[in-house]
């Protein structure tokens, strides 16, 4: 219940950003009202809602969203992050989500710096805040191309969190970022002009 009424605030709090309001890029409206707020019902949503009924609503809400971006990219090769402080016992419905997307997608779930290294092409990346972040994401950087989406979840959890968000819009790296509260998506092309899109998700 009291996740609900948050989330309800948050998006009362940027009603005035809803399904691509004020973006001027072609692209990046299309993919927010397409892909971040499409409200259809996926083929897959009844039969993921049934194989994870337990589910968080955010955390649903989340996967979704995980579930649309693999089906719009068709990536070959998703990093998928894994807290090494904590337990990660929703990884299984997260993959589930994402393969249902795409079913040519591989998952390479990640804890350390080494292993992001050890990987030649990344085409989607999903990484949280910790005490590696920094590190992290110079790694991911490195081996991303224009064409690849960085997502950073729990951009707003910290003080931390929110001081690594706001260096990653700093970033002359990056271009086109959108910020949906509970993650950020990163576009690292410099085709469109860089800007932070606040979006009503």
């Amino acid at each position: 219940m009291i996740e609900r009424l948050k989330m309800w605030l948050i998006w009362l709090r940027r009603c005035p950003n809803s399904r691509g309001f004020g973006i001027q890029s072609p692209s990046v409206y299309r993919f927010v009202r397409y892909v971040v707020n499409e409200h259809y019902p996926y083929y897959a949503y009844a039969e993921l809602q049934r194989c994870y009924p337990n589910l968080g609503v955010v955390q649903r809400k989340l996967f979704l969203l995980y579930f649309r971006i693999s089906n719009a990219f068709q990536p070959s090769v998703w990093l998928d992050y894994q807290d090494t402080q904590h337990a990660e016992p929703s990884y299984a419905a997260r993959t589930s989500y994402i393969e249902h997307g795409c079913r040519k997608t591989h998952m390479v779930p990640f804890q350390s710096l080494e292993e992001v290294q050890a990987v030649k092409r990344i085409d989607v990346a999903r990484m949280c805040v910790d005490h590696q972040s920094q590190k992290i994401y110079e790694a991911l950087l490195a081996r991303m191309s224009d064409t690849s989406l960085l997502i950073v979840e729990g951009i707003y959890q910290t003080k931390e969190s929110r001081q690594f968000w706001n260096m990653i819009l700093q970033d002359s790296r990056t271009g086109i970022t959108l910020d949906l509260y509970y993650c950020g998506l990163v576009f690292l092309d410099h085709v469109r002009t860089k800007r932070n899109y606040l979006i009503n998700f």
